[in-house]
């Protein structure tokens, strides 16, 4: 690929652009600057002003890198990888279900559907944490005592990494409302 093909196709990525007062100790005015291309800065006195520098700056950055043969990052997230938007088809009878909730709530079906997602999310976070701090105090506690003609009565540790391993213990224990944890 020639320097130009090169040069024309990083330009045209999206980078992501990060624009921050500078302080009157600094100088004032404003600077920009693309994150994911380390060192990749300029400033202004306006934030246009920095960021039509930043333009340049990308352009004798990219320029540079190309010639040393230093490999130049794509940008970790686009504008429109991200928007903020999605469309979500679903069965009559449940877009009925949520349009009616949103109504008893008093809010917009956007709204609601926003409030279930980040309830969900904050519950998935909240289940990981729980999960790694149970995880972490039955790897401390679980023995398993073997039993068969070589280690008859031997206790042994035994670590559970992950919840899936783990996970039938506890269905079993409720089910036969026993612990199933611990010294046996």
């Amino acid at each position: 690929m020639t320097l130009a093909k090169e040069l024309s196709y990083y330009q045209e990525l999206e980078y992501k652009i990060e624009i921050n007062p500078l302080s009157e100790e600094d100088g004032g005015g404003w600077l920009a600057s693309h994150p994911d291309l380390n060192g990749c800065i300029a400033d202004g006195e306006s934030p246009e002003e920095a960021i039509n520098n930043l333009k340049d700056a990308k352009t004798i950055w990219l320029m540079t890198a190309i010639k040393r043969g230093i490999e130049i990052p794509v940008p970790k997230h686009t504008v429109e990888e991200y928007s903020g938007k999605f469309t979500l088809r679903l069965p009559k009878s449940l877009h009925r279900e949520l349009a009616e909730t949103s109504r008893e709530e008093g809010i917009s079906l956007n709204q609601y559907l926003l409030s279930v997602i980040s309830q969900r999310f904050s519950q998935k976070n909240l289940l990981n944490e729980v999960q790694k701090m149970i995880s972490n105090n039955v790897n401390n506690s679980i023995h398993v005592i073997v039993d068969s003609s070589h280690h008859k009565g031997m206790d042994i540790p035994v670590r559970i990494d992950s919840y899936d391993d783990w996970e039938p213990f506890i269905q079993q224990s409720y089910k036969k409302n026993q612990p199933h944890f611990g010294r046996q």
